[in-house]
């Protein structure tokens, strides 16, 4: 009877049995440290989304790199290659849209990181706060959750070893029963013997009965404090709950956000891209490429047939841009045929090397001079000294190497090996000033000379585009058709016709040196002539 009466009474608790016989439920005591766990958990999480868009960032960055360097490989290669016209044009179309994408990621990895990263971060900053062991946030809701459970915890303990010493008393109870039906049926044993079997029988039945009342006792207070024990731990836990509830929201724009960020399909800027790019490809035209071909390298280019030209002896040593390259910055003739007037001080300055120079002072009053533009344009350096015996007065006499052996008294020719002790090579000669009226050693004067030059002009005298500046498409086109050259020595230009440079610049040269030694080149977009002994091919 007694036993049925238990049966009914844990009946009557079936909750709280269930929770016992239970595991990892949340009402078991210390089992809310997997909540608390979960806010720790928020902040992992908050690090290992901002790596996520770091290193998704650092792909964009990697891609963008990729396609510059793409673009600027496959640009050059179109540059210097043979394609042409409105074809060359579709070919750019890809390389620019490469560059576009290229800005475009490199947009989108600024923006992930300067909004969505240092969104998060900075989100993870004012709900986490780092203490020893742990954080703020997770100690308090530990506290709390230990507050709440601390009543029950301490009655549920009670009733557990109300339970032990409970199920002790019933164990003790069965081995006395049993051993008091042994000795019941052992007739050694003496009436006395089995006497106190029974006796210990009787004192486990009635120790069972104590034990089963508290037992009892203690399960009725722990269900009464059971309602409010739900009730506080249900609350701490929803305080958990809206923390969480913060941070999923929070997680939830925030991956919109980098969606957004990560989402071209809808850009404007890609769309742009990509029909900037078909019309580029749209663009070729096959009929105007060539029709550009036939007029720059077919039969419809312009050509200056041979014609029968008279030779003079005279015109053979001085033509305009001669006389022009003996003395740096030399007016050119204007459209009326005659040289501008000019100071004699805009005579100094250097000369580039166009002439072989030398001079003899024979015996006789009058000096012995030949001028002569030689083939391949001579590059020396000013000797180390001038002798004395020079004449300074004519910046216009020299003569040939043959002339000077037959001559008495000849002046030591200036070499073309010299160099200054510290090995640096030196510039082409300067040669003296002087006014450029006065007369040759041959007797011309600066209107024999003027009235020749006009009569045979310089190859480059035609051009009317010297000292033009080009646009991109006419540089790109003539720099297909010339070398590249780099600058030996500074130059100046003295003429608007002309360019300037400074050593090692590098530029285009198109056409090789004329009889006077004067090259046609593109530097910075500027067409121009130069001294061809200035430069040297690369």
């Amino acid at each position: 009877m007694a036993e049925t009466d238990f049966g009914a009474t844990a009946t009557d608790t079936g909750s709280t049995q269930e929770l016992s016989n239970s595991s990892n439920s949340f009402w078991e005591i210390g089992q809310y440290r997997r909540t608390i766990k979960r806010i720790e958990d928020g902040h992992r999480l908050c690090s290992d989304l901002m790596t996520m868009v770091q290193e998704r960032c650092d792909i964009e960055k990697t891609y963008a790199k990729s396609l510059r360097n793409w673009s600027k490989k496959w640009q050059d290669s179109i540059d210097k290659g043979p394609e042409y016209g409105t074809c060359e044009g579709a070919w750019k179309a890809y390389t620019d849209e490469a560059d576009s994408v290229c800005n475009v990621h490199l947009d989108l990895k600024h923006t992930c990181m300067n909004v969505v990263y240092s969104k998060i971060k900075s989100w993870q900053k004012d709900n986490f706060h780092k203490v020893l062991m742990g954080f703020k946030e997770s100690k308090e809701m530990e506290d709390g959750f230990r507050k709440a459970q601390k009543p029950w915890a301490k009655q549920y303990h009670k009733v557990m070893a109300c339970k032990k010493s409970y199920h002790q008393s019933c164990k003790n109870l069965h081995t006395a029963t049993h051993s008091q039906n042994q000795a019941n049926c052992d007739s050694a044993l003496s009436v006395d013997q089995k006497k106190k079997f029974e006796e210990r029988v009787d004192k486990c039945k009635s120790e069972k009965e104590k034990t089963k009342l508290r037992y009892s006792d203690s399960l009725k207070d722990l269900n009464q404090c059971t309602p409010r024990y739900m009730e506080d731990m249900t609350l701490q836990f929803q305080r958990t709950q809206d923390f969480e509830s913060k941070r999923l929201d929070f997680f939830r724009d925030v991956m919109l956000n980098f969606h957004g960020c990560l989402n071209l399909s809808e850009s404007e800027s890609m769309t742009r891209i990509y029909d900037n790019l078909l019309r580029g490809i749209q663009a070729v035209n096959v009929k105007e490429d060539l029709d550009w071909w036939d007029k720059n390298h077919g039969p419809s280019m312009v050509m200056a047939w041979p014609e029968l030209e008279e030779w003079s002896e005279d015109l053979h040593s001085i033509t305009k841009k001669s006389y022009r390259g003996a003395v740096a910055g030399d007016p050119k003739p204007n459209t009326q045929g005659s040289y501008r007037k000019r100071d004699t001080d805009s005579f100094r300055g250097n000369i580039p090397a166009v002439f072989n120079t030398s001079y003899t002072q024979p015996n006789s009053t009058s000096p012995k001079v030949s001028h002569k533009a030689p083939q391949e344009v001579p590059r020396f350096h000013p000797p180390a000294a001038k002798k004395e015996s020079l004449d300074d007065t004519n910046p216009f006499a020299f003569s040939d190497s043959d002339e000077l052996a037959d001559d008495e008294g000849a002046v030591e020719k200036p070499r073309t090996d010299v160099t200054p002790s510290n090995g640096e090579p030196q510039p082409p000669a300067v040669l003296p000033n002087e006014d450029v009226q006065q007369k040759r050693p041959n007797g011309d004067t600066d209107d024999v000379i003027e009235r020749r030059t006009n009569e045979s002009p310089s190859p480059f005298q035609e051009d009317q585009n010297l000292g033009v500046t080009l646009d991109e498409e006419q540089v790109r086109k003539l720099s297909k058709e010339g070398i590249e050259v780099e600058a030996e020595f500074d130059y100046s230009a003295c003429d608007a016709d002309e360019i300037s440079f400074l050593k090692g610049d590098i530029f285009t040269q198109l056409e090789d040196a004329d009889a006077q030694g004067w090259c046609k080149g593109i530097k910075d977009g500027v067409l121009g002539l130069y001294p061809a002994n200035y430069a040297k091919p690369l």
